[in-house]
């Protein structure tokens, strides 16, 4: 059986407020979280640092042979519950998830979303809180991944209605049907006004979630298509008598064609600031454009070297985003 890896002292979490992201996560205490992959017992290990402690501790459901990776760790700060979610499984995979409470007690590990014979990748997670109609603080673990299998390749969104630890309800929905979008743009022959279509290739289309009013916001690309989509997603209770949350998409646009060059290619990156949704890539140099107000900007192109990396640029231009909204 996987074991901890090293036990200095128990680490008590107490905060007021809620948090959310991938890891590392740092809560108001100054306790601060990473998950990674113990490659040789194939589980994940999360550890907590604060002062001169530091403990490590393997998630309780990665105890066994089967293949965990892709940890995501997201913290409320309300209920003091931290969130890990994470692929499980290699050939074909599951997203799943498990909380470690105030207490320091794991709960049960539940499934978020199952498909047989699909891989799921480039996930991302975040969390936000909503009042239930029996007046319940209810938090909202909202994650979104690629699925794919033999040259198929879909965005979904899966969503967990929690209270604490314990999980009212799942839901996994299809984000270009979330979307209910169709545009004449999706056709090579549709009349535009565009003859030159700059073209995007990247390993995988574009994928962002961001907190937004009353849900979240989701930007995603569509295989072999040079579309952008971006909806808001909106959860609701679906019943007074019961604890049952589904997602609805609302406000949905096709962002025009990305112009971006065509050197432009390999991981795309893209992340969502206010108004802003921000694409980068850094395969050759650092290039990056930005959709404002439905029109992209020119495609500006940054020299790497020794001195800055690609990950310094991408937290400048998010600080600079920030700053500008």
């Amino acid at each position: 059986m996987k074991r901890f890896l090293l036990a200095v002292a128990i680490l008590m979490l107490a905060s007021t407020a809620m948090a959310s992201g991938s890891d590392p996560v740092l809560t108001s205490d100054g306790v601060l979280y990473t998950v990674a992959t113990n490659e040789a017992e194939n589980s994940l290990v999360v550890t907590a640092r604060y002062n001169t402690v530091r403990e490590s501790e393997v998630v309780p459901g990665t105890e066994d042979a089967v293949v965990d990776a892709d940890a995501h760790l997201a913290y409320d700060r309300m209920t003091q519950t931290l969130f890990v979610v994470w692929r499980r499984g290699e050939s074909s995979t599951d997203v799943v998830f498990q909380a470690l409470d105030r207490n320091g007690q794991w709960s049960a590990r539940t499934v978020l979303a199952s498909a047989p014979g699909f891989t799921h990748s480039d996930l991302r997670v975040l969390l936000t809180r909503t009042t239930s109609l029996q007046n319940e603080t209810i938090t909202l673990l909202h994650a979104i991944w690629w699925k794919e299998a033999s040259g198929q390749l879909s965005a979904e969104y899966g969503l967990a209605a929690i209270k604490g630890t314990t999980v009212y309800s799942t839901h996994v929905a299809d984000l270009l049907q979330l979307a209910n979008i169709r545009s004449a743009l999706d056709s090579a022959s549709s009349d535009d006004g565009v003859t030159v279509r700059p073209e995007l290739v990247p390993t995988y289309p574009p994928l962002a979630i961001a907190a937004a009013t009353d849900g979240v916001d989701v930007v995603f690309g569509e295989k072999d298509r040079k579309a952008v989509t971006r909806v808001t997603i909106q959860p609701r209770q679906i019943g007074a008598d019961a604890r049952l949350y589904i997602p609805g998409g609302k406000g949905a646009t096709r962002a025009p064609y990305v112009k971006v060059h065509n050197a432009m290619n390999g991981q795309v990156e893209t992340y969502i600031s206010g108004g802003r949704v921000v694409f980068y890539s850094s395969a050759a140099q650092f290039r990056y454009t930005t959709l404002e107000n439905g029109s992209w900007t020119a495609v500006r192109s940054i020299p790497l070297d020794g001195v800055i990396t690609p990950e310094q640029i991408a937290n400048e231009l998010r600080r600079t985003a920030q700053e500008q909204q």
